[in-house]
């Protein structure tokens, strides 16, 4: 059988459908980038688009859809029950939360001066403490993933 009936958490449930439409909306934005580069509209809305999705024209840009199917493989090994992915998520979040701090200027100088980046960077490291503190502390997480065994 593919996925096994056990009772997980709602949050359980929220964490591996955020990790999957990221991954997914990820995807999407390298696709729309590759099939039609020279079609992109020239708006603050979409240049916003391209921030959120990992600065998609830039040279980085080529790493976009590996980080989008890794998220989905996330998403999907978190609602699966597996405990590598588990515990790949908890330090994937960890290394983004101090990476993030770091751009913020930190342990040092910024790199950021804008404030779209800024706000990003904030937003992203609250949704991944909070992901974090639930995947390595809350105890339900914890007993789900032991009664999947």
């Amino acid at each position: 059988m593919l996925l096994r009936h056990v009772d997980r958490p709602l949050a359980l449930y929220l964490i591996a459908a955020f990790q999957s439409l990221k991954g997914s909306f990820l995807l999407f934005v390298a696709a729309y980038l590759w099939i039609a580069p020279d079609a992109l509209p020239n708006s603050q809305t979409f240049t916003e688009f391209l921030y959120i999705a990992a600065h998609g024209k830039d040279l980085t840009g080529y790493l976009v859809p590996i980080f989008g199917a890794y998220l989905v493989y996330v998403g999907y090994g978190l609602f699966a029950l597996r405990p590598s992915v588990r515990t790949n998520l908890s330090i994937s979040c960890a290394i983004t939360i101090a990476l993030s701090l770091q751009r913020l200027g930190l342990f040092g100088q910024t790199a950021t001066t804008n404030y779209l980046d800024r706000e990003t960077l904030c937003i992203l490291i609250l949704f991944d403490a909070a992901i974090f503190i639930y995947m390595v502390f809350h105890p339900e997480i914890a007993s789900s993933f032991e009664r999947a065994k």
